[in-house]
Order: structure tokens, then C-alpha cells, then sequence
């Protein structure tokens, strides 16, 4: 007797002609082979990508006016001014906490930086992102070769400010995650701020030295 002609017909093999068909499982190992490899593939993949909220490994402790360099940048924080108010082109914005004003130069070592992972950081632990209305003050991206000088401007309560450090990391890459971060001491010791407004420069580049 000649073979069943199930090649033609997704496996399916008339075992008994007055029975309903029945599946070949021959034709399934292939599939659940494919899918195991799948989601090993998966588990894999989860187990070694980055948590980009997962701080840094391992921080340098910096100090105002002392460099610290990453993979991908040095840094120094050249002053530190706190203010009840800022000016803003012909505006004067006030704030009923503090702001802190973070001077630094910053240097591109190898890739192009984008100064995603700036933070301020109090005693506590509460972490503040940079005032988006000085964006002009800010350093922008900056690229390998240069230096760029600029401020970041950060609102904080005003019973926070004391021990306030600023965070600066490395910029992710990918399977790698963020392994190095600078904690900077801004010496700041709560007193009382600027009573006038402080009027903020626009970043500017150069060729590194």
C-alpha cells in the first residue's frame, strides 16, 4: 500500500476515511522548535538591555572647580549662584523657592554629547531636571573637539537647597547601560539667595585647548 498523500494538505492524514482527519504531529516539531528558539532569543535580549532607570554603578566624587571625566566628556563646574530670580530676555521670572545656576565647561571626548542625564540631587535624594526656559543658556549638543560653556538652571525648594549635588552620567549605549556617573558637591549651604535678578549668558563653543 502506497504512503498517505499528505504533503499537499498541512500535515492532515486521513487516518480512518470515515473518520475526521487527523493532525500529523511530525509536521509541528519544526514549528515548536522555532518558537522555543524565539523566546530564548527574548529572555536574552531582556536580561542584557540597559534599565535606563537604573543609575550609575559607580560615581567620582567631584568639588566645584575640579574636573571629572567620563567615558565620553570631562567636566567642571566653574561657579555656583543661587537667586530668587531670573531674567529672561526683557522678563524677570521669580520663583517662590530658589533657583540654583550651575556654571560649567564641558568637554566632547569621543561621540557627540547630549546632555540627557543632568540632574540636581538633594540631600534627601530628590532629583530636579534643568529649567527648560533658559535653554539658551544650557549647553547644547556639542561635539567631539569642542568646548562648550553654558549654565544649568534648576528650581528648588529653598529648605532643599543645602547639600544640593549636581549628577552628571555618561550617555547610554546600548547592552551597556549607564557605568559611570560624576557627583559634583556644590557647596551649598542653604543661605539666603541673590534678593536681584540674575541675568544668564547664552552658551557659547569653542575648539578645545
Amino acid at each position: 500500500m502506497s504512503p498517505p498523500e499528505d504533503a499537499d494538505r498541512g500535515g492532515v492524514v486521513d487516518r480512518d476515511p470515515t473518520g475526521p482527519p487527523v493532525t500529523d504531529r511530525r509536521w509541528r516539531r519544526p514549528g515548536l522548535l522555532s518558537s522555543a528558539v524565539a523566546l530564548g532569543l527574548v529572555a536574552l535580549l531582556s536580561l542584557t538591555a540597559p534599565d535606563l532607570q537604573t543609575p550609575p554603578r559607580q560615581w567620582s566624587a567631584v568639588s566645584v572647580g575640579e574636573r571629572g571625566t567620563l567615558r565620553d566628556k570631562s567636566v567642571t563646574v566653574t561657579s555656583v549662584r543661587t537667586t530668587s530670580a531670573l531674567e529672561l530676555r526683557t522678563q524677570v521670572l521669580s520663583s517662590t523657592g530658589v533657583f540654583v545656576v550651575a556654571g560649567a565647561e564641558v568637554d566632547a571626548l569621543v561621540t557627540p554629547i547630549y546632555f540627557r542625564r543632568i540632574r540636581l540631587e538633594t540631600r534627601g535624594g530628590l532629583r530636579y531636571d534643568p529649567r527648560s526656559e533658559w535653554i539658551e543658556a544650557q549647553p547644547p549638543l556639542l561635539q567631539p573637539g569642542f568646548t562648550v560653556t553654558g549654565s544649568w538652571v534648576f528650581e528648588v525648594p529653598a529648605d532643599r537647597v543645602a547639600g544640593a549635588r549636581l549628577l552628571v552620567e555618561n550617555e547610554p549605549r546600548e547592552f551597556d547601560g549607564f557605568d559611570e556617573g560624576l557627583r559634583i558637591d556644590l557647596a551649598l549651604d542653604g543661605g539666603p539667595p541673590r534678593p536681584s535678578a540674575l541675568r544668564l549668558d547664552p552658551a557659547s563653543i569653542r575648539v578645545t585647548r
